[in-house]
């Protein structure tokens, strides 16, 4: 089977952040600069997305990957 172009495209895009974009953010950014963003992001998360859902969202994609990418298949 194999496996959509739309997942390919997704791989891809979230191996790029991981092993390029938030490399270079951790050497343009001081501590300081990542440690307010954290902050920021953790309110926004809090108040717009609800305590414990982060955690539920990343559950769901972990269990459409294992549907989606079913790899050596």
């Amino acid at each position: 089977m194999e496996t959509p172009w739309e997942a390919v495209l997704l791989t891809d895009h979230i191996d790029k952040e991981n092993n390029i974009l938030f490399a270079m953010a951790d050497d343009r950014l001081s501590t300081e600069t990542q440690e307010k963003l954290f902050e920021g992001f953790a309110k926004i998360e809090a108040s717009r997305i609800g305590a414990g859902r982060h955690e539920e969202f990343h559950a769901l994609l972990h269990k459409r990957g294992d549907v989606y990418l079913k790899k050596g298949t």
